[in-house]
């Protein structure tokens, strides 16, 4: 009977524990770090999105995209700020145009899918994403977050 009752307080655990958000202070010194890499970088990732369009024929193959191009920034409604990827398509005049990649947890206002203008300057990380070669540049803050994040799961599941 104990051994049932640990399998479905486990359970329990398992679902109640959000694995997908990380908190972060804003002034963070590790992850302004991380943001001025991505900053410094973003040349790289305009350059290459001017040099292989959407429209080019290279950029597509049967059924999937060669490339993919994602920004990560604030969206801010009333007092809440919540850092969300954009997966974007075009950069014109400082500014990226795409849409939001996934569903805020805070933000009543947006939804995955909606779409987007993310200024130049407001890009805390990027990831273009070579679906020819298997490859990744950018992403600088990955390891960081992901890191904080398992702490942060470790921690809500000791108070449980």
């Amino acid at each position: 009977m104990l051994s049932k009752l640990k399998y479905w307080i486990n359970k329990f655990r398992k679902k109640t524990v959000d694995t997908g958000t990380t908190y972060v202070e804003q002034d963070d010194a590790s992850i302004q770090k991380l943001k001025e890499k991505a900053q410094a970088e973003l040349p790289y990732l305009i350059e290459f999105m001017q040099e292989h369009h959407p429209d080019e024929w290279l950029y597509h193959k049967p059924n999937k995209e060669l490339f993919h191009y994602y920004v990560k920034s604030g969206f801010l409604e009333d007092d809440v700020c919540e850092h969300m990827w954009s997966k974007v398509d075009a950069y014109k005049d400082g500014i990226f145009s795409g849409e939001l990649a996934n569903d805020p947890n805070n933000i009543e206002q947006l939804k995955a899918g909606d779409k987007v203008l993310v200024k130049s300057e407001d890009i805390e990380d990027w990831i273009l994403q070579d679906n020819l070669t298997n490859t990744k540049v950018g992403h600088y803050s990955k390891k960081f977050l992901d890191q904080k994040r398992k702490r942060q799961i470790k921690e809500k599941k000791e108070k449980l």
